[in-house]
């Protein structure tokens, strides 16, 4: 459990807000708890833009010598695909050429010469959702290399006079585990980081 200094009853209290927030969306429909870990740090996971591949996107995997093994499919709800050779494969969470390299030595042993290319066809819909104290609430579109300011500006920008913006939380869902961390938006030497694909932005009120 996280233990809080001076400031925490607000901080208890911030982050059951939060989690009020995520039972709204649903995003605990399918957990017997919300079992998250909260770290002190900002952004204690991944804090760089990328082109990971997710859920609902469509990739076709083509094979430089084997041609009737090319494919195209959607990488499943579980992040998975399944080729002809190799079944239950790990796609989300990678770039393209992660998968492309990762194929190649999943089929080393059942080819000759296993020369893959990943294309990304289409991207699934990929949306965010910003609740608390900002204009307009609800899901928005991710778009591009998008930060948690970004995402509030969004959503009609936060309400300026109940607003707390030095205690954002950010969700999000890793690994089969719900991670959440605190991010200041009025420090200006804090690193920035880009969000994901159903991450839950909640800007709590100035208590």
């Amino acid at each position: 459990m996280l233990k809080y200094g001076g400031n925490g009853m607000r901080a208890q209290m911030t982050l059951l807000a939060a989690l009020s927030l995520l039972l709204l969306a649903g995003l605990f429909a399918c957990a017997q708890k919300p079992a998250g870990v909260v770290t002190k740090e900002p952004m204690a996971w991944t804090n760089e833009a990328g082109d990971q591949l997710e859920p609902g996107d469509e990739i076709e995997v083509q094979f430089l010598y084997w041609p009737e093994l090319d494919d195209t499919q959607r990488i499943r709800r579980d992040g998975r695909i399944s080729l002809q050779l190799v079944e239950n494969i790990q796609a989300a969470g990678l770039t393209p050429e992660e998968l492309c390299r990762k194929l190649e030595d999943l089929h080393k042993d059942k080819l000759k010469d296993p020369a893959i290319k990943v294309i990304l066809r289409e991207r699934a819909a990929r949306q965010i959702m910003v609740g608390g104290e900002v204009e307009q609430p609800g899901a928005i579109e991710l778009a591009g290399s998008m930060t948690p300011l970004e995402a509030i500006m969004a959503a009609g920008g936060f309400k300026r006079l109940s607003a707390d913006i030095s205690k954002v939380v950010v969700f999000r869902q890793m690994e089969g585990r719900r991670l959440a961390t605190s991010v200041d938006l009025m420090n200006p030497d804090q690193a920035p980081f880009f969000l994901k694909p159903n991450d839950v932005i909640y800007v709590p009120p100035s208590y």
